[in-house]
């Protein structure tokens, strides 16, 4: 959501989902879109009136504490019913999960029991000018 904020392309891929151009590996900083990002995909969340939910992060890439903890905070400010993890490993806890998967990832979408896809709702919803390149066929 931090791209299509910052005005960076999506992909529409075939399986329906929208990726982003831009990849974190190594290392993650918060950007000015940040925030809103969080906000956007919480709001979005909230209407489909889960009891919960849980951010999973990836404990190997640098800042991704820094980054649960402001999801944390932001969760306490507005009451928000997300719980925030850093893992190892979150692809593997997310595949072997029960639980309804929110992730756009092909590799996690291949092996989970079900998955929403929130991507798609939040930039039909609340981001109609974000800048979507379609590959489908």
């Amino acid at each position: 959501m931090e791209a299509a904020l910052s005005g960076g392309v999506l992909i529409r891929c075939r399986d329906d989902c929208l990726r982003d151009m831009s990849s974190v590996h190594g290392s993650y900083r918060s950007v000015t879109e940040t925030e809103e990002a969080i906000g956007l995909i919480s709001e979005t969340l909230l209407a489909a009136t889960p009891a919960s939910a849980v951010w999973l992060l990836d404990q190997p890439v640098s800042n991704s504490g820094r980054l649960a903890q402001r999801i944390r905070e932001m969760s306490v400010e507005r009451d928000w019913p997300w719980n925030v993890e850093v893992v190892m490993n979150p692809d593997k806890v997310i595949r072997a999960s029960d639980q309804i998967a929110v992730t756009s990832d092909s590799n996690i979408l291949d092996g989970v029991k079900g998955w929403v896809n929130l991507g798609e709702t939040l930039v039909t919803q609340s981001l109609p000018e974000a800048w979507v390149v379609d590959l489908r066929d």
